[in-house]
């Protein structure tokens, strides 16, 4: 839980990669010594997925909801191997998604906090192939990209806790039934392995379960997309710490997979619902 006589930093940090190539980072470095200066705490969360995470949003499309970075979040440039300010209407960044509402929402939630997000994903990547725990490519650069974050925070002199991940991912493992099938254990698997490879054991995880839409889709065929839900429906069924979120009623665009700015704003709102109710800002307990 925490505490209001606390003043906590949570380390919103975001750690994007896109399949689509490297896009250029905006140039200001993030301050971290007023953290320790404060008596604060970095609280680290980790964004991970496919492309609905990555996103398609431009910096343009933040001028009308989201012009401005919240003061008190930060982001992690795996390109710079160093943390920057979060992205906002003058960044040099256009693979926008859902972590901006995110962080957001979770700068008003604790207003006594300073609130900082990891965020790395990349489109058409599959739980039973490149996110695949323990041996997927996707799987591995995440992990050493995060404790690459996570080491730059040790070496400022950073007092930090890993709070939590987010996961948009799962299309693609609906295209075929053996991924689909596979789906519930590897998810499992792939949670339980990042808790102990970041020794956060008990790490608070939302899931957004994939949207029905995706049975509309005709340049792919998401076969399979019911299993993977139920997949997904399990594993947070089963994990006292993974929370479910649904976006199968967020308009989508006409490819019937991805999501204009107005879903993206909305699944990150969703996410940090989710993930303020887990980590302590709401003290209700999870419902099975």
């Amino acid at each position: 839980m925490l505490k209001l006589a606390s003043i906590i930093w949570i380390a919103i940090v975001v750690i994007t990669m896109v399949v689509f190539g490297c896009k250029k980072e905006p140039e200001k470095e993030a301050d971290l010594a007023s953290a320790s200066a404060a008596g604060g705490k970095t609280k680290v969360f980790l964004c991970a997925g496919q492309s609905n995470m990555v996103g398609g949003m431009k910096r343009s499309d933040l001028i009308g909801e989201y012009p401005n970075a919240p003061e008190n979040a930060i982001y992690w440039s795996w390109a710079k191997g160093s943390w920057i300010d979060f992205p906002d209407k003058n960044s040099d960044h256009d693979r926008i998604g859902p972590e901006i509402s995110f962080a957001h929402k979770l700068v008003k939630a604790f207003p006594n906090d300073k609130i900082a997000i990891v965020k790395f994903s990349a489109g058409g990547m599959r739980l039973s192939d490149q996110w695949k725990g323990g041996s997927g490519d996707m799987y591995k650069r995440f992990i050493a990209t995060s404790k690459a974050a996570i080491e730059s925070l040790k070496s400022s002199g950073e007092s930090y806790e890993v709070a939590g991940m987010i996961w948009m991912q799962g299309e693609s493992d609906t295209e075929d039934r053996a991924s689909g099938e596979a789906y519930e254990a590897n998810l499992n698997e792939l949670i339980r392995l990042v808790r102990k490879e970041l020794d956060a054991p008990g790490l608070p995880v939302v899931v957004a379960r994939i949207s029905d839409e995706l049975l509309k889709a005709a340049q792919h065929k998401f076969a399979y997309t019911k299993i993977v839900q139920q997949g997904q429906e399990k594993v947070a069924r089963n994990d006292a710490n993974v929370y479910l979120i649904k976006i199968g009623d967020i308009p989508t665009l006409n490819d019937h997979t991805h999501f204009p700015p107005a879903g993206y704003f909305e699944m990150g709102n969703r996410f940090a619902e989710a993930m303020i109710k887990a980590t302590g800002g709401n003290k209700e307990k999870k419902g099975k």
